[in-house]
């Protein structure tokens, strides 16, 4: 599957709770927390990133997450905030 070109994805990152849509932009009814992101390059440098869900094997197409919430970080660590 490739990335449609005029779609440069969401840009989420470790922590934010995301859904999962479909290539049209239909919600699949999978949501969860992103734990890893990967970057990939085209050998004429272009850049997409795939994200892998907390519980989840398989990467996702960065193209196909919607935020929910973004994640807190506190601003001395950059680290996530635990909010409980």
């Amino acid at each position: 599957m490739s990335k449609p070109l005029s779609d440069h994805g969401s840009h989420a990152n470790i922590g934010d709770l995301v859904k999962i849509c479909t290539e049209t932009g239909m919600d699949t009814g999978v949501t969860g927390v992103i734990v890893e992101v990967k970057e990939f390059y085209s050998w004429s440098m272009e850049v997409w990133r795939k994200v892998r869900l907390h519980g989840k094997l398989d990467f996702v197409e960065d193209y196909k997450v919607r935020i929910i919430s973004k994640a807190v970080k506190h601003e001395g660590t950059g680290k996530n905030k635990d909010t409980g």
